[in-house]
């Protein structure tokens, strides 16, 4: 058997090998990171925080309502209990109760406005929710699409791993060190199989003296153009 035959299996394992890491690779970047996830997250975020901020402003307008409100109760009792009879500190409490009244008037003002922007953000944060809830939900489905792939490519590289290493076994040591180097400098082809009398990777036309050798169980020859070993069965 020509020996090249065990290292062209092997380039075929290795090239499988290739593809399935890298495969496994941009699976692991998609599911460490979805722009779709990410920027619906960062709305739901934004609206969290606006809301918050108008509940948070929404609850000093109401403090300081409650505290008017306490404060004009407190003139009203001295206006009406009778404890204050002075005609001039009477004038003073009406004026200072509608006064208090008036304030009172403009901060229910401010307060309905608020109540009825809190509304929209709830509707809008509603929304904004609902599509990163089914942003993610679309995401988690499509992760475990990716997770069972992931798992059956890194089956298949285990599987071909223990192949590998039956055919290394079978090939010698020093045509291991060439076949290494060489798929280091041809991108990770050091075998190129003879077809129609023609190098399959680069196209070269081999004469047939060259395609002899290709077969011959003792010599090896390299493309006369790319320089990959050449393998014909």
């Amino acid at each position: 058997m020509n020996p090249l035959f065990h290292l062209y299996q092997l380039q075929k394992i290795d090239t499988c090998l290739v593809i399935n890491s890298n495969l496994i690779n941009a699976i692991d970047k998609k599911l460490l990171n979805d722009i779709n996830v990410k920027n619906s997250k960062l709305v739901l975020d934004a609206k969290d925080k606006a809301l918050s901020e108008l509940q948070t402003e929404l609850s000093k307008i109401e403090d300081r309502i409650s505290s008017k409100r306490i404060k004009m109760s407190q003139s009203e009792s001295s206006l009406y209990g009778g404890t204050v009879r002075n005609p001039k500190e009477l004038q003073d409490l009406q004026k200072e109760i509608n006064s208090i009244k008036s304030v009172i008037s403009e901060l229910e003002e401010e307060q309905l406005q608020l109540l009825i922007n809190i509304d929209s953000f709830e509707e809008d944060r509603k929304q904004a929710y609902e599509v990163y809830t089914l942003t993610k939900l679309d995401l988690d489905k499509e992760n475990h699409t990716l997770i069972h792939e992931k798992n059956q490519l890194e089956s298949d590289n285990n599987r071909l791993l223990e192949e590998r290493g039956m055919i290394i076994a079978q090939i010698e040591p020093k045509m291991l060190v060439t076949y290494e180097s060489l798929r280091q400098k041809k991108k990770g082809v050091a075998i190129s199989k003879v077809e129609d009398q023609t190098c399959s990777i680069c196209g070269a036309t081999l004469t047939p003296a060259e395609c002899q050798i290709a077969k011959s169980q003792n010599n090896n020859i390299q493309c006369p153009s790319c320089g990959r070993l050449l393998y014909a069965d």
